[in-house]
């Protein structure tokens, strides 16, 4: 399988929701509402990478950067933070980013 779409983030529209947050309910893990079908995903794979890296925190303890770093010599990443920043957010996505 070379195309997965899982993230693991605060937000409950996650794959892998953090668990420190709170769920209103098991349907909001399974909900379809921001499913991409695999066609879908076969177009945006044209311009984007399987997998995504965004971190400005570089040379952390837990050297995670290094695992991005060989990871990266297996598949194609976009990484868009400060850490092995390869790739610059689209310009509509930029604006959205500062509004944070």
């Amino acid at each position: 399988m070379e195309l997965f779409n899982h993230t693991a983030t605060f937000k409950p529209e996650s794959d892998f929701p953090l668990t420190l947050q709170y769920l209103d309910s098991l349907k909001s893990l399974t909900d379809h509402k921001y499913f991409k079908s695999t066609s879908q995903k076969d177009k945006e794979l044209k311009m984007l990478s399987p997998v995504v890296h965004v971190q400005s925190d570089c040379n952390t303890p837990s050297e995670r950067d290094a695992y991005v770093k060989e990871l990266m010599k297996y598949i194609k990443i976009d990484s868009y933070g400060k850490c092995l920043h390869n790739k610059d957010l689209p310009k509509r996505h930029t604006r959205m980013i500062h509004h944070f």
